[in-house]
């Protein structure tokens, strides 16, 4: 896929090493800890609704917390497990 289908991207693949399978999940401990520091909060209601929306995906992870911590401060609130749920139902599973 990084030679492109013409060879367009040559180069691109010139660059990479080699490949690791870091397999398809995060561990929830790995999520918690991420969530934790980023929202700023203790192992609570929170950070178990981010553990649960987040599917052990690290980019659905990233885009979940960068939503929930944008939702948080435009409505000049702290980050709940409601903005959780609210923020995962846009998401594209």
């Amino acid at each position: 896929n990084l030679r492109g289908a013409r060879g367009e991207l040559a180069q691109l693949y010139s660059r990479v090493g080699f490949a690791i399978n870091l397999g398809n999940q995060l561990p929830a401990d790995d999520v918690r800890k991420i969530s934790g520091q980023v929202l700023d909060a203790a192992d609570d209601p929170v950070i178990a609704a981010v553990v649960e929306h987040a599917h052990g995906n690290a980019r659905r992870l990233t885009k979940l917390l960068r939503g929930v911590a944008r939702v948080a401060q435009l409505n000049d609130t702290a980050p709940s497990a409601q903005i959780v749920r609210s923020v995962a139902e846009t998401l594209v599973s």
